[in-house]
């Protein structure tokens, strides 16, 4: 995951379930409640990678946490947390 004040891009492996994808953002990102599923905001770029783009840039913003969870074709779950900040 590369996060920057407009967007985050999500490089995936293409051996994994594109339709397990699941982002959670904690505070609230770009409007929806906090814990939301934010999968359907990334759109695919090619090779893996998938990007959001915000409606409006994160100038500040402190003890942010994106979680990620993905799943191979057999079912195994792997799960990402990232915390960052903003402006900081």
């Amino acid at each position: 995951m590369i996060p920057s004040h407009n967007g985050t891009e999500w490089h995936t492996d293409t051996r994994l379930d594109s339709g397990s994808f699941q982002v959670t953002a904690d505070p609230a990102i770009d409007a929806p409640p906090s814990g939301t599923n934010l999968a359907a905001r990334f759109t695919p770029k090619g090779g893996g990678v998938f990007e959001w783009k915000l409606k409006e840039p994160v100038d500040a913003m402190s003890g942010g946490t994106l979680t990620v969870l993905v799943k191979d074709p057999q079912g195994n779950a792997t799960r990402i947390d990232r915390s960052f900040s903003v402006g900081q």
